[in-house]
């Protein structure tokens, strides 16, 4: 009797010889198995790598800002980008009655404001610009704009001297003012066309000097209500006649010499105006200042104009203390005893 063995039961874990040996059905199960050419990498390794990569993307980027650098303060240099500070373009030009012109004016922005006597227009800051001429105290609004490849221009409204206010009894010493009253720099204009103005309180001189007289600064009083300086009403009262008059006068076709006036102060909506050495004519408030039914400031320089004897007074009267003003009334002027 022929003895046989019982065929085979396979388990996973003891794999038949057969299907160890069968092409097909062996690489079924080969992907499950780590080829013994590849290698795992290390993390060291990994780490390693990237750390080595990102110290060399950080030198490439290194350079290339140096690089660049470079080449940016080399276009910036070169002489198409360089402007002079005496070189910028002023809109409009200083006004005739400043001394020394455009030149002089933009060499005294520059000296106040600490800027460069050459700079390149491609660094140019505008706002920086600006300010620099707002410094100056003949400036009332500035705004710049630049032009390739190196022009600078700046649009102004400068500020325009109206009156000298006295602060002696002689008159010997005065501040010049705007029509803000704003001090300005007696030194750097000639004086034409401006009106004197001084203080009265009543019928005495009062000559107060400003608390600040710095250029560029509004006239203060030493001592506000509150007991701090502040600007003198009074003073901002006068430089808006003062204003005012001096254009009246220049726009006068007869070239009267008798209609220049001095401004009195004694509020700043009390205003008088002296011609000669003692007509004293009571104006009333500041030509913006006025409210009905007060008689415009118009209707009082014509009154002024057309009055027949009173250049007569102007020439002839020379009291040293007047004992008798003037005053506008019922479309005249009347005469009034102190």
């Amino acid at each position: 009797m022929e003895h046989r063995e019982p065929p085979r039961i396979v388990t996973a874990e003891d794999p038949s010889p057969d299907l160890e040996n069968d092409p097909v059905r062996g690489r079924r199960f080969a992907r499950f198995v780590t080829p013994p050419s590849v290698r795992r990498l290390s993390r060291v390794r990994i780490v390693l790598a990237l750390g080595l990569a990102g110290v060399l993307i950080y030198l490439l980027s290194l350079a290339g800002m140096v690089g660049l650098r470079s080449l940016r303060s080399f276009v910036h240099e070169q002489p198409e980008y360089q402007l002079n500070f005496n070189e910028i373009e002023l809109d409009p030009p200083p006004p005739a009655w400043y001394r020394g012109g455009a030149k002089q004016f933009l060499e005294r922005v520059r000296e106040e404001a600490g800027q460069p006597a050459r700079f390149s227009v491609l660094d140019l800051d505008l706002t920086k610009l600006r300010l620099a001429f707002k410094r100056s105290s003949w400036v009332r609004k500035a705004s710049v704009a630049r032009a390739n490849p190196n022009r600078v221009i700046i649009q102004l409204e400068y500020r325009e001297p109206v009156a000298r206010a006295d602060i002696d009894p002689k008159g010997t010493k005065f501040c010049l003012i705007d029509r803000d009253a704003v001090i300005l720099n007696q030194a750097e204009v000639n004086l034409e066309n401006v009106v004197t103005l001084r203080l009265t309180k009543g019928r005495p001189a009062e000559n107060v000097p400003p608390f600040d007289a710095r250029f560029g600064e509004s006239w203060k009083t030493p001592s506000g209500p509150n007991g701090l300086p502040e600007i003198d009403e009074r003073i901002q009262a006068g430089a808006k006649l003062a204003d005012w008059l001096r254009k009246e006068v220049a726009r006068d076709r007869a070239g009267q010499p008798w209609l220049v006036p001095t401004v009195v102060v004694q509020s700043a909506q009390r205003l008088w105006l002296q011609f000669g050495t003692s007509v004293l004519i009571a104006w009333g408030p500041p030509p913006t200042g006025e409210e009905p039914p007060a008689e415009s400031v118009a209707t009082k320089w014509k009154i002024l104009r057309n009055s027949g004897s009173l250049p007569d007074w102007v020439e002839h009267d020379t009291e040293s203390t007047p004992s008798r003003y003037f005053e506008f009334r019922d479309g005249k002027l009347s005469i009034h005893r102190w």
